[in-house]
């Protein structure tokens, strides 16, 4: 048993479990029980979907906030010893409502049931430098999920990682968190492999190549189809202080040709291709400055979009003063919405930023942490988005902002004992 520490406001587990060992045997038992969120159907008393933003901004999303009754119970057996783990587990989801998704052919085999019951079997070996792992599993909608891999050392400076993973359309598990492209575990079978190579003391590099089917239909996808992402990553680091990195992430994908009042079936092949360079410097011992540079292009049916993000970040920590100061500014400029940027950002604590920036403008954030004592902690967040290229965020939204500046403040006390 682990406690949850996930930023996911919504795959947390509240109700009892209880674990024993015996020997080289372990057994886990537990059930929760909580209310989430759901698109609720007042006609039908049904939901359509289940929603996972956390915001309850709109007066729909008050109306859905925790309407639904989730349980999941189950439990676990698994024998362990030096180098083998291996085990069975059983889990039930319940929801109170029928789910009723949105009429659409991918949902046909795909919709979530109200009650699913998923067994599995899974196991962790590992001999020398080989370990072999995966995860063997059934679900009650009549699904078969397959995950298995293979981490093996070749040498001293050189691992290797095979991935593959059979998913069938009709596997469903709304809590599992497997290996896959898709959101769900499901409709898709794949084969990664991955390898990093120690070329030098301070010189390290990493390539993967992950090819990937989807054998029944997905949204804006009206028939089986196939895609691959490769990504190429180059790290110099000659000390603690400095480190320099290149990388280059294509991914291939093919979606629906968008025809005009009638439904396709037609396939194009969509191309995007990330060229990144980051470099971070630690100037003083209390002062790191970070640095990047990405460029992003998208190719769709002959038409080609691009957008480019650059930031400077600046992060003060001195040891034995009582605050910390963490600062970035961002320039961006791309096409559409479809060449957007992703970037991390710092936030207070408990809180994962990564926003994505697109259109054209500036992006600039403060963050200062203040800690009056052993017991006492403050967290202090500005940031705000300047766009260029507009007078009126969100236009005919519920979100709407008439200017073109969006800002955000955050505050945040812990008081531990």
């Amino acid at each position: 048993l682990r406690p949850y520490k996930s930023v996911n406001e919504n795959n947390f587990l509240r109700g009892a479990a209880a674990s024993i060992q015996l020997k080289k045997f372990e057994t886990a038992l537990f059930v929760s029980q909580k209310h989430i969120d759901g698109n609720l159907n007042d006609s039908t008393n049904s939901i359509s979907s289940i929603l996972e933003s956390g915001l309850h901004t709109t007066p729909n999303e008050l109306i859905d906030k925790k309407s639904t009754k989730e349980t999941i119970l189950g439990g676990n057996l698994s024998y362990i010893n030096k180098s083998l783990n291996t085990g069975i587990t059983i889990t039930r989801y319940q929801i109170d409502k029928t789910l009723q998704p949105i009429s659409r052919p991918y949902n046909i085999v795909s919709s979530i049931q109200s009650d699913n019951l998923n067994f599995s079997l899974h196991y962790n070996f590992t001999v020398k430098n080989i370990n072999i792992y995966g995860e063997e599993a059934f679900s009650s909608s009549k699904g078969l999920a397959l995950i298995n891999g293979l981490l093996v050392s070749l040498h001293k400076r050189v691992w290797l990682s095979i991935n593959h993973r059979y998913l069938e359309p009709e596997f469903q598990n709304p809590i599992g968190n497997g290996f896959s492209v898709n959101s769900k575990n499901a409709n898709e079978t794949g084969l990664y492999t991955g390898i990093t190579i120690q070329l030098a003391k301070h010189i390290k590099l990493s390539s993967y190549l992950d090819n990937y089917q989807f054998p029944w239909l997905k949204h804006n996808t009206n028939s089986p189809s196939q895609g691959n992402d490769y990504t190429t990553f180059i790290q110099y680091k000659p000390s603690r202080r400095f480190k320099v990195y290149f990388r280059f992430r294509q991914r291939v994908n093919t979606d629906n040709m968008q025809e005009i009042a009638k439904i396709t079936f037609n396939q194009i092949q969509e191309k995007q291709q990330n060229f990144r360079i980051h470099l971070e410097q630690k100037v003083l011992p209390f002062l790191q400055l970070k640095n990047r540079v990405e460029f992003v292009q998208k190719s769709r049916a002959g038409n080609t979009a691009t957008g480019y993000l650059a930031y400077q970040d600046i992060l003060f920590q001195k040891i034995g003063r009582p605050f910390s100061l963490k600062m970035r500014y961002a320039l961006f400029d791309t096409d559409d919405y479809e060449t957007r940027i992703y970037a991390y950002e710092h936030n207070v604590m408990g809180v994962y930023s990564i926003p994505s920036y697109y259109n054209e403008g500036m992006r600039f954030y403060v963050m200062l942490k203040y800690k009056f004592n052993s017991h006492l902690s403050c967290w202090v967040r500005f940031a705000q988005t300047y766009y260029s290229d507009r007078q009126v965020i969100n236009p005919n939204d519920l979100t709407e902002i008439q200017r073109n500046t969006k800002s955000t403040i955050l505050a945040q006390m812990q008081f531990e004992f």
